[in-house]
């Protein structure tokens, strides 16, 4: 679940500044009597926010730091035909990026390199919630080279839906999406937020235990969304 940080709107002048976790998706969210648009506009380029349109709160925004630092933000509000002075807000992110899973460090962890070329793509469902999420987030990046990476990506998942039919154990299958990923030769700043995505989505499917049917199914949603927003 999204961690929320709530913004009131109604009799304040100043927004209040936030402090996140570096490569955690959290979610802006205004309380009281928000106007009736919202906009969220990120003033650095380490801080991605989601537009509020692909947020499921159309008053709410998505938002992701890919590196410690102090970020501004830019909030423009309008009632009816009135459009109201823009206010800002710090975003204060630290800590360091998450480690396990397919994020990617300065090069592949130890261990088995994936044995299997990608495994075939199926043809991606509108309706799945993955898909829906990430359409969400590759909405509002807007990055160079971004549907080359996407496609990149794509390609990893799919390694890693052939490499859950080989492997018997977590530590080998994390190892071998970590190599695959360090093949992709996906820069560590680039598509951050749906890496991270990708990441968090596998790890709550895995759950504690080692299932490869369950790694193979994410995997497959996951490499399918992907494909389809690459094109």
């Amino acid at each position: 679940m999204l961690p929320i940080f709530l913004i009131l709107f109604a009799g304040q002048t100043d927004f209040p500044d936030q402090k996140i976790d570096v490569g955690v998706l959290v979610e802006i969210k205004p309380t009281g009597s928000p106007s009736k648009f919202v906009r969220y506009v990120s003033q650095s380029p380490g801080l991605v926010v989601v537009p509020p349109e692909k947020a499921k709160d159309p008053s709410s925004c998505l938002a992701v730091a890919i590196a410690p630092g102090v970020y501004s933000v830019q909030v423009l509000t309008a009632n009816a035909d009135v459009v109201n002075e823009p206010k800002y807000f710090r975003v204060t992110a630290g800590g360091k990026p998450p480690g396990p899973g397919p994020t990617p460090g300065p090069g592949p962890a130890p261990g088995p390199t994936p044995g299997p070329g990608p495994g075939p793509i199926n043809p991606v469902d509108p309706t799945d919630e993955i898909f829906q999420a990430l359409a969400g987030i590759v909405g509002g990046l807007g990055e160079p080279n971004q549907k080359a990476n996407l496609a990149k990506l794509s390609a990893v998942y799919a390694k890693g839906q052939a490499l859950a039919g080989t492997v018997t154990s977590r530590e080998a299958f994390d190892a071998g999406l970590r190599a695959a990923v360090a093949d992709a030769k996906i820069l560590p700043t680039a598509i951050f937020a749906v890496r991270q995505y990708c990441t968090d989505t596998l790890n709550e499917s895995l759950g504690g235990a080692w299932d490869a049917t369950k790694a193979a199914n994410a995997c497959g949603k996951i490499a399918a969304a992907l494909a389809e927003l690459a094109k």
